[in-house]
């Protein structure tokens, strides 16, 4: 959980509202490890302060860009996931986000960032005064996948492989709105939280994390698909040696054993995705 002041930002999966490890790297910043193709939603909290009521006014950046909308929020009303937010006849839409491969393109001046990782971005502000409103049809942030100029990254193909930006989710929640609201205007910006997320492999590749040894790193980029608790159907053949003797001396002594013929097994080979 990135906290400051009194107030906490992370990232957490859409479905079960775990967060996504988090890591400080060595220049200060903090980094989330995410994998391509999982929903998520960006969780805010007001963690302090004496009023319980307070409210503050949220403002998120998703790689570069803006959502088109801003919320208040007070500690009273605990933890809050936000997405891809949208209005229709007073039903409440968050859609998620989702971590996905970036589009690779050539010579595109506005490609957005071309590092290896995203960026989400919190703002928190003061709200200085208020008024109610009828409530109105908000339409959805565009939230196309953000590109990346292959010729301007400096990056190798395998690494450029290894980059996640977000676009649009899957998950969907939705409630209920009444038929006005408060709204709040901004007020001075209190803190910023800054959050960069990557693969495992774009962290190891900047740093962030310690490069496994050779087996270990080929046991995570090739994970066995095969269940654990998978029977092998094999049954042994049981076999007896005969003991020799001569002279009346024991020279072999009889023995029994069991033999495993493994060439006649199914090899399961792992589908590549």
């Amino acid at each position: 959980m990135v906290a400051l002041g009194n107030f906490s930002v992370r990232l957490v999966n859409a479905e079960t509202k775990e967060p996504f490890k988090e890591h400080g790297g060595p220049d200060g910043k903090i980094y989330a490890e995410v994998e391509p193709g999982l929903d998520y939603f960006i969780e805010t909290e007001v963690v302090g302060g004496d009023d319980p009521e307070k409210r503050f006014l949220i403002r998120i950046f998703v790689d570069g860009k803006k959502l088109s909308y801003r919320s208040s929020q007070s500690k009273s009303g605990g933890k809050r996931y936000r997405g891809i937010w949208s209005v229709e006849n007073r039903v409440q839409k968050s859609q998620a986000l989702s971590f996905q491969k970036p589009t690779l393109v050539g010579g595109a001046s506005s490609a957005g960032s071309n590092s290896l990782f995203g960026v989400v971005k919190v703002e928190i502000l003061e709200t200085i005064s208020r008024c109610t409103k009828k409530r109105v049809d908000h339409s959805p942030s565009s939230m196309d996948v953000a590109a990346i100029d292959s010729d301007a990254t400096g990056l190798s193909p395998g690494q450029t492989k290894q980059a996640v930006r977000s676009g649009k989710g899957h998950n969907i929640e939705t409630r209920q709105l009444e038929e006005t609201y408060t709204s709040y205007m901004p007020g001075k910006l209190l803190q910023t939280f800054t959050i960069h997320y990557c693969t495992v492999w774009g962290l190891i590749n900047e740093g962030v994390l310690q490069k496994p040894d050779y087996w270990e790193a080929a046991r995570m980029k090739h994970p066995c698909k095969r269940p654990a608790n998978q029977n092998i159907p094999v049954q042994p053949k049981r076999f007896k040696r005969e003991g020799f003797v001569a002279g009346g001396v024991t020279m072999v002594a009889p023995k029994e054993f069991e033999l495993f013929d493994l060439t006649t097994t199914a090899e399961e080979v792992p589908s590549e995705d």
